[in-house]
Formats: structure tokens, sequence, C-alpha cells
């Protein structure tokens, strides 16, 4: 439990980079002896039957690119053809119309108070409209509604990097894994039970966490998630925690080591340097999980992989291509909204 504490603790007086891309320790600390973990994970999961992607022939047109209203666009979410950004720059949500005009900004900036944010990494609207946002350093999910009040505030029993909704449940992904990965709470926020545990041997490891972050979705029964610097996929049944699916994306990816600093208080873990990614982002539309694939994501080309994988067991489907390099990205069957530096594009994807 001290480690535990540590690790939390060294979360906190760090500094959290939360771009979509997982997590990264930072501490000013005396020196201590140092070692490293390497992620194995070569007898994991299933194996892709191909190794190639199978692109799939779209004619893309850009529909708008967003001008002045944003800082640092981190996530995207559409909702009844409105789109939503969380700004990790203001840290506020922003709401836009279809056609790119900005409408609406949601939260009261930085701070501890009801609607303040001092670290959000995630959010999701419900089908009120409701923007429930979900802030790790504040250890809280606060619920805004359509007209800007402060419906709900409540704090997670663990520290949390991702949330999802169905059916009345509150799904959120742990920053530290340990047994578990996901707790499940109320629509009122009480905790109700966890799942996720064992779904990969290196989750006990405290210092493993690093590597497990990345995106999730889920539909009435299944929650699918993917991650960022491992390239796995996984469906888990939301009421037992029953695996449904764990496979391997497309893509062979080399985990980045995770240097182990010991001192007299405990570990401190680090990442180094990532050189790809597997998942940028993911999103389930139907019986289709999208990710924008980050393995050309250091690449000089200037175009973005979406890769398309099947929700039923996790098989890969096809691949289509979207102008322009963009970090995150979200695809709801008809457009692809690709998260830049600062800007958010909105694309009209059209299938030959």
């Amino acid at each position: 439990m001290k480690g535990i504490k540590r690790i939390i603790l060294t979360l906190l007086m760090g500094v959290l980079l939360v771009f979509g891309l997982g997590l990264e320790y930072f501490v000013l600390m005396g020196r201590g002896s140092q070692s490293e973990l390497i992620f194995r994970g070569d007898a994991y999961g299933v194996e892709q039957g191909v190794k190639e992607r199978a692109f799939k022939d779209a004619d893309c047109r850009k529909i708008f690119t967003t001008s002045e209203s944003l800082f640092i666009p981190t996530k995207v979410k559409v909702k009844n053809n409105l789109l939503y950004v969380l700004d990790f720059g203001d840290l506020k949500v922003k709401r836009f119309s279809p056609y790119g005009k900005f409408l609406e900004m949601y939260g009261k900036g930085k701070g501890k108070g009801p609607g303040e944010f001092l670290n959000p990494t995630d959010f999701v609207v419900d089908d009120n409209l409701n923007i429930w946002v979900n802030d790790p350093y504040l250890m809280s999910i606060t619920v805004i509604g359509a007209d800007n009040s402060i419906r709900k505030t409540f704090r997670a029993k663990n520290m949390s990097m991702k949330i999802c909704l169905a059916k009345e449940r509150v799904i959120l992904m742990r920053a530290i894994s340990l047994e578990y990965l996901f707790d499940i709470y109320s629509y009122n926020g009480d905790y109700l039970y966890s799942i996720g545990s064992n779904l990969l041997p290196e989750q006990s490891n405290p210092g493993f966490s690093l590597l497990l972050g990345g995106d999730i979705d889920c539909d009435s029964e299944f929650l699918y998630g993917a991650f960022d610097r491992l390239n796995y996929l996984f469906g888990i049944n939301l009421k037992d925690g029953g695996l449904k699916f764990l496979v391997k994306t497309i893509d062979d990816i080399t985990p980045p080591k995770i240097k182990v600093i010991d001192t007299k208080d405990g570990p401190i873990y680090k990442v180094e340097e990532d050189r790809e990614f597997s998942a940028l982002s993911m999103n389930l539309v139907g019986n289709e999980i999208f990710i924008t694939s980050g393995k050309n994501w250091k690449s000089r080309d200037s175009v973005t992989y979406v890769d398309v994988y099947s929700s039923v067991d996790g098989r890969y489907l096809y691949s289509f291509k979207i102008p322009g390099k963009f970090r995150r990205g979200y695809f709801d069957g008809r457009y692809y909204y690709g998260v830049g530096d600062t800007i958010v594009s909105k694309f009209e994807v059209l299938f030959r």
C-alpha cells in the first residue's frame, strides 16, 4: 500500500502530460539506482490473419477547419451532428455547428471549484446533451448541462483517465491499474464494482500503468478499448467482466522501456521517448471499431491512417486514408474529425 501511495504522490507532484498519448512521470528527485521494465507481450492476444493494410478507396471532402476558437484541442466527440472539443489550452469543452461555427463553451476554466478543472483528460456527451468531464488531478467527474449549469460532481474512488457511459452506468479507466483496469459507477456517482482484472499479466506491476493508457468506448453490453503504446484491442462484458476478445492490432509496435529509479521513498517510473504509437484514438460505431493509427506518426507523409476492426471478435476489416496529419480523430460513420495542434478539421468520407 505504501508503494501505491508513493506512485500516486509522484503523479500529483510531477507533471501529468495528457494529449491522448498516455502518461509520463517527471519528478525532481535525488539520485538513485536505475533499472528497466520491459513489456513482453508476444504471448498475449490473438494475432490478426493479415499483416498488411487493405485500403478501401474513399473520396474525402473537407467540410471545415476551425479557426481561432481552440488552443490545444485534445479530444473530440460528436452528438446530434454537433462537434464537442476538449480544449486543454483553456480547460473547457467547446461546441461547434455541423459547419464549424463556434457555438458555446462549457466549464469555468482553471480551479478547484464547481465547473472548474486542473487536468481534464476525457469527456463524453449523453443523450440529454449533458457533458461528463473526467479530471484525474481532482479525482472528480463533473456533469455540465446543455445550459452550462453544473448538474452534479462526484469523486472517483481511484484516479481515472478515461470515461464512457452505458445503460445508466459510468465507466472509468484507471490511471494506475494494479488489479483492475476499470471502475463502474451509477449515474448518481455511487461506486458499484470493478472489471478488467488480469487483462494483461503485467498490469499488476504499477510501473506498467504507463503503458496501459488508451481510449475506451462502449455499447449497452460491452466495453471496448485500444492501448496507445501497446498493439492490443479488447472487448469486455460490462456485467461480469468476462473477456469478449483480446487481439493484436495489425501493426507490430515496440513498446517503450520504462526506467525505474529506486529511492529511499520508493520507486519512480518514467517512460522513455515514444517512437511510435498503436492507437492515437478509438471510437465505436455500430459493429465497427475505428482506430486512428499512430504507426506512421513520425513519418513525413501528410496522411492519417484509420484502421477498422469488428466489434464482434476484434478482427481487422479494412483501412482508409485521411489527407493531413492528425494526432487524434473521431469517425462517426460518415465524417472524420481530425485533431491537429490548434485546429480540428472535418472531412466527409465517401467510400467508392
